[in-house]
């Protein structure tokens, strides 16, 4: 049983609700719409002010365009204040990044972007498309992406062409205005950008020699877009779009600025129709369906009888087999059993016309011509249906090559012979042929000569190449060097770009072609040389790798013999890239080779330095050694006494000098090298290593003819004595050890004119071969390599005297002397003020150094050295001068006896010692006593401790193995 409840509505009631509900909803609304109102807010967007017809600024300054009109509209619509800054895309979107304006008007939508921006519904739409010469038009934008293409700036095409596969180089515009006429200058083939942008560019400077072609694909869309501070109008800007457009603003604005096209909405609203206007619209097109469904049924019965009638007739006639043949591009013919042709296609008479010089009507002949006449044994031969190929090798008139490949097929009462053109097809393969072939070369060439011989062979097999060239660019100077050449008539290996063929190529960085014609009238306008003039023919292609050009390709024609054409020019650019490739490959093959010998022979300097190094240390080691040995027997007599110690100290000081040179070549490689720079008395250092070197045992043995001379004395330089004597040094004891006998003369020179001192060491030695004088101031280099040479060294004195000269700002060169020998020259800026006599007393000489008397009755020295004997040197060194000595062996003890013993007045202290270190100790003992004066002494100040730490540390520091001297030297500063 079913039980029906009914119940009753109050509409009353009911109405009475509706009306309160819709009192409320207009009461609130209308009071948010008030206060809305009320607040009135400014918004701050920017547009790009050369963007037209969207958005520019025009003659007299202001913002105008579609979007300018828009948002006009859009500002009044929502009662929100919007002001319009131009300026070009960049700069706004930085303005945008830095909170300084709201947004942008239409930017095109990418990855970065929607990072920043937050957008409104789109405003426009736009295509893309692209812009090429009439009378040079590109089929399809594939084909546009293979040529040079300019962009404008705001536009940001870059990811786009990227994308669709372009792989050239990329010309940006400010405006699409100078993109255009970049475009009718031949600054690039085709023009990409918006399509309504680059109708209204064409159109309103009527630019009629471009033509226009829409790009086939999605539509942009273009929104207002804020940044995130102010996405909250973007509610209030989508309102006030809905509003224009149902106005039919949006319309007005749209015919305003594209008056020559129809504008659909860039936007629709849907909007609640009444059921009326519905039935109005529906019934018309209902009606006019029927209409055309009818039509078009009775229009198709029409055409099919039509169709029937007409094919009946072709049929009758055979014209519709034969209007089909006329219009195939291929060269198509039929021939009867006794080889007559019974129809020829228009290709096949064209062809017969250009390649077999036979008259369009002469059918009976056409099987006569010696290049067909073979056809005549192969036809009986087939059977029905049987289809037979091969190839053909025709010239035309001009005599250029084309393949072709012919088909012959027995039909049931004669025989179907088609000819179709394959010379693109060979060309093609050919070319790809060539550059398979120079690919492999490159790889496995041994050299860039054989590389260049595979590509001149190559490129003959093409067309006349018989002179060829291979010329590398240099783009800082400018100049070319001709690296592969075969070449009748051109001899230079290396000149200037300017003013050469090769050189204005290079420049256009485009492939060209030229005739005596065009270069006789570019040498009266000065474009280039006069003697380019003796090219009958040049074709010239540029080597780019990676948009830079590093070289050129040429072949040359010096008479009428030999012309060139477009087609070797087309020929040329598409192998251009192949063999730049190939070139610079091998070119950076060849620096990885010179590479890799230079440091193979750096290797191999490196093993004959330790070789030299472990023989130079055994020397003096094996004399020290052996003469101890013999110093403990007891029968040695007093004179062999002293002669084995002078063995054994000349010993140690070869030693001490190997180790010393050693330290000083790390500091000049490490740029550590410490010059204390002042007016030094060349003469008097001059003076001080003749007296030096006159002991020489070298010397004294081969009773060399040793002088010296001194002009304008005295001569003053600005550098560091010491350095400055180590470099004399080095180079005086080169010399002696070069020159087995003769003469050996050092001087110095004051050169006025060029203010500086010139100093010489000339000897008559053996002087310095070509080939060694390249290398002479090298590390490890010496003028006889050999393990059996017979000079000793290690072949850094040069080397030395090289980095010491560098470090004081200062020049050293050789010259040959005409009769033998080498003179060596150092120049060093001098100072033409005479020697005060507070200077001269600084001056001090070799003689007056070591006999200074040191001193100091009374003072207290702690020795803290935990190595047996060198506390025992020490000890030898500064007995019998007056001073109580204390030793320690290691820090804690050292720092007892300070706090024991208040009368010390200095200690010498190792760094290295047990239990605590001499850094560390002494600085505890700076706790005890801050006045007490510790010098370190130290094996490790090169390679451990800086100067920086030693000298913030302790108060001085010697370097082992310390000289008697500089013990002594160093004690006077801190014990008077």
């Amino acid at each position: 049983m079913i039980t029906t409840t009914t119940t009753r509505v109050n509409y009353r009631y009911l109405d009475a609700r509706l009306v309160l509900t819709l009192l409320l909803f207009l009461f609130f609304h209308s009071g948010l719409e008030l206060n809305l109102r009320a607040q009135s807010p400014v918004l701050i967007l920017g547009i790009n002010h050369d963007y037209p017809p969207y958005e520019f600024v025009d003659d007299s300054g202001k913002p105008a365009g579609f979007n300018v009109d828009l948002i006009n509209a859009l500002s009044e619509v929502c009662n929100l204040e919007i002001q319009i800054y131009p300026g070009d895309f960049n700069s706004l979107l930085v303005l945008v990044k830095q909170n300084k304006i709201d947004g942008l008007v239409s930017p095109r939508r990418s990855h970065e972007i929607d990072k920043i921006f937050v957008f409104s519904n789109h405003i426009s739409l736009n295509r893309m498309a692209f812009v090429t010469l009439v009378n040079r038009p590109v089929q399809s934008f594939n084909d546009a992406l293979k040529l040079r293409i300019g962009v404008q700036k705001s536009d940001q095409l870059d990811t786009f062409l990227l994308r669709k596969g372009y792989t050239g180089v990329i010309s940006s515009y400010n405006s699409m205005v100078i993109g255009l006429n970049a475009l009718l200058a031949n600054e690039c083939d085709v023009f990409v950008g918006m399509e309504k942008q680059l109708e209204y560019i064409v159109n309103h400077y009527m630019l009629s020699s471009l033509k226009i072609t829409t790009i086939q694909s999605p539509p942009v869309e273009y929104s207002i877009a804020l940044n995130k501070k102010s996405a909250k109008f973007i509610e209030q800007l989508n309102y006030g779009l809905s509003e224009v457009n149902k106005s039919g603003l949006y319309d007005l604005l749209s015919k305003k600025w594209f008056p020559n096209k129809l504008k659909e909405p860039a936007f629709r609203t849907s909007d609640s129709k009444s059921l009326f206007w519905t039935w109005y619209l529906i019934i018309p097109v209902l009606l006019i369906s029927l209409a055309s469904i009818g039509y078009l049924l009775i229009r198709r019965r029409r055409v099919h009888n039509t169709l029937q009638e007409y094919n009946k007739v072709l049929e009758n006639k055979g014209i519709l087999l034969t209007g089909y043949m006329d219009a195939v591009a291929e060269n198509f013919a039929i021939v009867d059993h006794l080889f007559i042709p019974i129809y020829l296609n228009n290709s096949m008479r064209r062809f017969q016309q250009h390649f077999l010089n036979l008259d369009t009507n002469t059918h009976g002949a056409f099987f006569d011509t010696p290049e067909l006449t073979f056809i005549k044994n192969i036809l009986p031969e087939l059977t029905v249906g049987k289809v037979w190929q091969t190839d053909l090798n025709l010239k035309d008139e001009k005599q250029n090559d084309h393949y072709f490949e012919l088909t012959l097929v027995r039909l049931k009462e004669a025989y179907g012979l088609c000819i179709k053109d394959i010379t693109k097809q060979r060309k093609n393969d050919k070319l790809n042929h060539i550059l398979l072939n120079i690919a492999n070369a490159a790889i496995s060439s041994s050299s860039l000569l054989n590389l260049y011989k595979v590509i001149h062979q190559e490129i003959a097999t093409l067309f006349e190449a018989s002179n060829f060239t291979v010329e590398l660019y240099d783009a800082q100077t400018q100049t070319i060097s001709v690296s592969y050449s075969v070449d009748s008539a051109s001899n230079d290996n290396h000149f200037s770009a300017k003013g050469t063929l090769s050189g204005y190529t290079i420049n256009k960085n485009l492939p060209r072609l030229f005739t005596l014609t065009e270069i006789e009238e570019m040498v009266k306008m000065g474009e280039i040389n006069e003697k380019e003039t003796i090219y009958f023919n040049w074709l010239g292609v540029p080597l780019i790798v990676r948009g830079a050009c590093f070289g050129i390709i040429s072949v040359r024609s010096y008479n009428d013999s030999i012309c060139f054409s477009e087609d070797e020019l087309r020929v040329m650019e598409f192998v251009s890239s192949q063999v730049a490739s190939a070139i610079h490959r091998k070119l950076s093959d060849n620096e990885i080779i010179k590479a890799l010998e230079l440091a193979q022979e750096a290797n191999h300097l490196k093993a004959s330095f330790i070789s030299k190094l472990s023989h130079e240390f055994r020397t003096p080691m094996t004399s020290i050694l052996g003469f101890c040995s013999l110093l403990g027997e007891r029968s040695l007599t007093e004179s062999q006494y002293h002669s084995y110690l002078d063995s054994m100290k000349e010993g140690t000081d070869n030693l001490l000098k190997i180790i010393d040179q050693i330290l000083d070549i790390a500091q000049i490689e490490s740029g550590k090298l410490k010059i204390d720079a002042d007016w030094v008395d060349i003469g008097s250092l001059i003076k001080e290593l003749y007296l030096m070197f006159q002991m020489n045992p070298y010397f004294q043995k081969n009773k060399i003819a040793f002088s010296f001379s001194i002009e304008n004395e005295p001569l003053l330089a600005q550098t560091d004595r010491r350095r400055l004597r180590d470099a004399l040094g080095h180079l005086i004891d080169n010399a002696f050890k070069f020159t087995k006998s003769g003469s050996l003369e050092i001087g110095a020179s004051h050169d006025v004119n060029n203010a500086r001192v010139i100093i010489w060491i000339k000897d008559s030695g053996i002087g310095i071969s070509d080939k060694l004088a390249e290398t002479i101031f090298d590390s490890f280099r010496q003028g006889d390599e050999k393990i059996s040479r017979s000079f000793e060294g290690m072949g850094l004195g040069l080397n030395l005297a090289k980095g010491f000269i560098d470090y004081m700002h200062g020049e050293l060169w050789f010259e040959h002397n005409e009769r033998g020998g080498t003179t060596f020259y150092i120049a060093l800026p001098d100072h033409e003020e005479t020697l005060t006599e507070g200077q001269t007393e600084n001056l001090t000489s070799i003689e007056s150094e070591l006999i200074a008397d040191y001193i100091w009755p009374g003072r207290t020295i702690v020795i803290a050295e935990d190595n047996l004997s060198n506390s025992r040197f020490l000890e030898a060194a500064l007995t019998g001068r007056g001073l109580r000595l204390l030793f320690t062996n290691n820090g804690v003890d050292t720092i007892n006896l300070v706090e024991r013993d208040p009368t010390i007045d200095l200690i010498l202290m190792d760094i290295q010692m047990p239990k605590v270190n001499g850094i560390e100790a002494t600085k505890r003992i700076r706790d005890i006593r801050n006045d007490l004066p510790v010098i370190a002494v130290t094996a490790y100040a090169y390679n451990i401790f800086s100067e920086e730490l030693l000298n913030s540390i302790f108060d001085a520091w010697l370097t082992k193995p310390v000289r008697t001297r500089e013990i002594l030297k160093i004690l006077s500063r801190f014990l008077g």
